[in-house]
């Protein structure tokens, strides 16, 4: 009789042992079973032992790291117009019209590789702070006039042509007073269009119109550009403002003719779309982040 009971007493035991703990013990009160997290991934230490690595959201890449990208002006730097020869940047030209007229390059950061390059501008001109002639009231200003475009970077990291800027008003439109804003964002990246075939190819055109919301649009559309952005060079958005204004004198209509030519400031630096800054290391022993 006695072995008969030693030997049930281990059957137990050993039942006991292959059995999961919430069968022998049930479920606690109050305390629902916790989902393993969708989020987290398990990953093999050195030991064989799975552990589990949170998931890693990246985090914006630090602009130390990043090329200047590009910028308008000359040779010397960003801030000066191309000269126009004996030409004003400013002037009345026929039909009662008062001209601004400026041109620029685009030039490229020396740590920017050169082969293929282009220089996509995003370009926002902005007519502000308008007053009307004679009694000098403010008006509001007309839409804003945005253009995206590309200009291919030439040998001397410089774009192969030359940017115009300009733009009028009628004197019969009697403003007496106002300015025009232009914030152009440039991308350094590498281009290539769609064909009469449908195909990609790259252009050979030293200026290329993407789009435009004024003169009756035109360009070749969004559809068919295909543009890759450096991720090694920063987005650079400059602007310039041109004021005038014959205000307070309400009988005079204004002129451009002693404009000062203006110079370009930089407004904005920012990384790339895509540039992220790889995850950091998972210490195996902890599963956690380096200072963390």
């Amino acid at each position: 009789m006695r072995s008969r009971l030693a030997l049930l007493a281990a059957a137990l035991l050993l039942g006991a042992c292959h059995s999961p703990i919430s069968d022998l013990i049930g479920d606690v009160p109050g305390e629902p079973a916790e989902a393993p997290s969708s989020d987290a991934q398990p990953t093999e230490s050195p030991t064989g032992s799975s552990l589990v690595q949170p998931a890693e959201v990246p985090a914006p890449i630090d602009l130390a790291t990043l090329g200047t990208g590009a910028a308008p002006g000359n040779a010397k730097g960003p801030g000066n117009f191309v000269g126009r020869g004996s030409a004003r940047n400013f002037y009345t030209g026929r039909g009662g019209r008062l001209w601004f007229y400026m041109n620029n390059y685009y030039w490229v950061s020396e740590t920017a590789p050169l082969e293929k390059l282009w220089i996509k501008a995003d370009v926002i001109e902005e007519w502000q702070d308008l007053r009307k002639w004679p009694k000098g009231n403010f008006v509001p200003g007309p839409e804003p006039k945005v253009t995206s475009e590309y200009w291919m970077v030439g040998p001397t990291r410089r774009s192969v042509r030359i940017d115009n800027h300009k733009d009028y008003c009628l004197l019969s439109d009697g403003y007496t007073a106002g300015s025009i804003s232009v914030k152009v964002t440039l991308t350094l990246g590498h281009l290539k269009v769609k064909d009469k075939r449908g195909r990609w190819v790259e252009s050979r055109n030293g200026y290329i119109l993407e789009s435009r919301n004024y003169s009756g649009g035109g360009g070749l559309g969004s559809e068919n550009a295909r543009f890759v952005p450096l991720r090694t060079e920063a987005v650079t958005t400059w602007a310039y403002k041109v004021p005038f204004s014959t205000h307070p004198q309400r009988l005079t209509r204004s002129s451009w003719q002693d404009t000062k030519l203006p110079t370009w400031a930089l407004e904005k630096r920012s990384a790339p779309p895509g540039a992220v800054r790889p995850a950091r290391p998972v210490t195996p022993s902890t599963g956690s982040a380096p200072g963390s």
